[in-house]
């Protein structure tokens, strides 16, 4: 998430920066930086993966949808990217509502989970 994070706030930035036609040097220094930023990565399982490390292992319901971020709220996962968008559903399976039978959740959904759960199966 904090990757995804970073790359939100500096994609905005150079937007911002190239609309109002200000501040160019920056900007150019935000996207230098921004591209050795690690990407969303599909891990072995087809799953978005949590950490740089593939780790994550298959049915994972633990409650933090963080790793989602840049799925909802924010919207550097779309479907034009057909793998990683794919593996976000696959995450988005085993830590959401449709987590397979038998699947347990680390812990109760709060109401800002559960908002949070809606706004990614929207997505």
């Amino acid at each position: 998430m904090d990757n995804q994070l970073i790359r939100a706030l500096m994609n905005n930035t150079i937007a911002a920066a190239n609309i109002l036609r200000v501040d160019n040097k920056l900007a150019a220094q935000l996207a230098t930086v921004r591209d050795q930023l690690p990407p969303n990565q599909v891990g072995q399982h087809g799953q978005l993966q949590e950490w740089l490390t593939d780790i994550d292992k298959p049915n994972n319901a633990h409650r933090h949808m963080s790793p989602l971020w840049a799925l909802y709220p924010g919207n550097d996962i779309t479907p034009a990217d057909t793998n990683v968008f794919a593996a976000a559903k696959v995450l988005l399976g085993w830590r959401g509502d449709a987590a397979p039978a038998g699947v347990t959740r680390g812990g109760c959904r709060s109401g800002r989970e559960s908002a949070m759960v809606m706004g990614l199966f929207a997505s």
